[in-house]
């Protein structure tokens, strides 16, 4: 499911208007339409007041987004590990090899845990 269908959906959850939501985030309705119809993409500001008036999770609200830079930064650190690799093995480029292996791996385990629906109803 899109951000668009969470905020929506959860300002709906509530039995809230968008001109509560509005009133609410002291802002134009119209807007908050737009945004829940993807016409435009919501600010940081935004998502995180859907997040505290409707309590939905911020990883579901961010979970494309976040899902989008995890992706960029797993091909970007694989690329520079080939790079690295390729290099002669001084300690520096063993100790970046070593850090950008850990990048993968918190990436690895943050995709497990943003697909946990356990995760979901405990948060």
């Amino acid at each position: 499911m899109h951000i668009i269908s969470y905020l929506k959906q959860a300002r709906k959850r509530l039995n809230l208007t968008l001109e509560d939501m509005g009133y609410l985030l002291d802002m134009d309705y119209s807007n908050l339409a737009k945004y829940e119809q993807g016409k435009k993409t919501p600010p940081t500001r935004v998502i995180i007041a859907y997040h505290i008036i409707t309590k939905t999770p911020l990883h579901k609200l961010f979970k494309y987004t976040f899902l989008g830079v995890m992706d960029t930064i797993s091909s970007k650190a694989t690329e520079l590990i080939t790079q690295l690799e390729e290099q002669q093995k001084s300690k520096p480029i063993l100790k970046r090899l070593e850090a950008l292996h850990e990048v993968l791996n918190n990436i690895s385990c943050l995709k497990d845990l943003s697909q946990d629906d356990s995760y979901d109803n405990k948060h």
